[in-house]
């Protein structure tokens, strides 16, 4: 890397006046024209570029951002958490900013986290939050913070904090609606004890309720906090019973991954008898057989964004609250119905 001392030598300046001219920062110093064009032609010449950690405490900056996130982020296998840091770090490796990163767990770990992300050591933080992280309010715990903040949450904490949310009522319906898209008539609802389902299934009954399709009460299973045998134990009981469902609504690509794995252990196809859509689009949709159709929250896109929106508030800007639409990205476990399928011949 060229340094200021390498073009002085170069130049046959001093380092001191070399830095003044390329800082533009003269002050009461003086020299010739000549000699201030021979510097900067000699800079060009080398490829000199300022070094961004001085360039950052010269501006009174640290160069540095600190990234918060759960140690758990989003459900096992789902690689949400990889998916965020790896888009923040390559786009802070573009602007030349180091990144600091912090996990938590625990609502002190949160405040351990956000001292040690002072305006000592970075310039802003991106906290990325869960809807476990809650008590007391995060809202009394990010409002005092002392430098520009912004969170990935579903839903705003604050009025003051700029946040990067997913629309969790559209994840919900259009899982749903690409199920009906794809023929189904009776989908299966699988929820867990969290906000983010109940907003979910709001969205799963709105697509039932546009294509004008009844909803059952039977078609709605609470499996506990994503509990897998709760669903193995319902889906055995359901097919040897009164089976009337044609297609399933998970709750998590790993949820989706059981579920398949259940029914074809019970003589079941996928897709041709069962429709299975799961929600995350993580990796493993792409290595169960057949591959799982999922709906997207954008992870990377909301990083990209809720950097910009940092930025924003590190250089005085306004900065603001934005809600990402998911996106269904459609695989192997589901498909249009024909009028030969089974389920067809039986009326669902």
């Amino acid at each position: 890397m060229i340094s200021i001392s390498d073009v002085a030598r170069e130049a046959s300046c001093s380092p001191s006046l070399v830095s003044k001219v390329l800082r533009n920062r003269m002050g009461k110093s003086s020299a010739r024209p000549e000699t201030i064009a021979r510097i900067h032609e000699t800079a060009k010449r080398l490829g000199y570029t300022p070094n961004p950690t001085a360039r950052a405490l010269v501006q009174g900056k640290r160069g540095a951002i600190a990234i918060l996130i759960p140690e758990f982020y989003g459900q096992p296998s789902s690689g949400l958490d990889s998916k965020l840091l790896i888009t923040i770090a390559k786009d802070l490796n573009i602007r030349n900013e180091r990144l600091m990163l912090q996990f938590y767990w625990t609502i002190d770990d949160l405040k351990d986290a956000l001292k040690a992300s002072n305006p000592a050591s970075v310039d802003g933080i991106i906290a990325v939050l869960t809807p476990s992280s809650g008590n007391p309010p995060l809202s009394e715990i990010l409002s005092t913070v002392k430098i520009p903040i912004v969170t990935i949450n579903t839903q705003p904490v604050a009025d003051t904090i700029p946040n990067v949310g997913l629309d969790q009522i559209s994840v919900g319906y259009c899982a749903t609606k690409h199920l009906l898209d794809c023929g189904c008539k009776a989908p299966l609802f699988i929820a867990c004890t969290d906000n983010e389902t109940k907003m979910r299934f709001t969205g799963f009954k709105t697509a039932l309720q546009e294509a004008g399709l009844p909803f059952s009460p039977s078609h709605y299973w609470d499996i506990q906090l994503y509990r897998q045998e709760i669903l193995i134990r319902n889906i055995v009981e359901s097919i040897n019973g009164k089976f009337d469902w044609d297609s399933i609504v998970t709750p998590s690509d790993s949820i989706a991954f059981t579920a398949i794995q259940t029914l074809q252990t019970n003589g079941f196809r996928i897709p041709d008898d069962i429709q299975i859509v799961g929600i995350d689009n993580s990796p493993i949709c792409n290595y169960a057989i057949p591959h799982i159709s999922s709906v997207s929250g954008c992870d990377d896109e909301r990083a990209m964004i809720a950097i910009r929106e940092l930025h924003n508030l590190m250089n005085g800007e306004k900065a603001e609250n934005h809600i990402i639409e998911p996106k269904v990205m459609v695989r192997q476990s589901t498909r249009p119905l024909s009028s030969t399928d089974p389920l067809r011949k039986r009326g669902y």
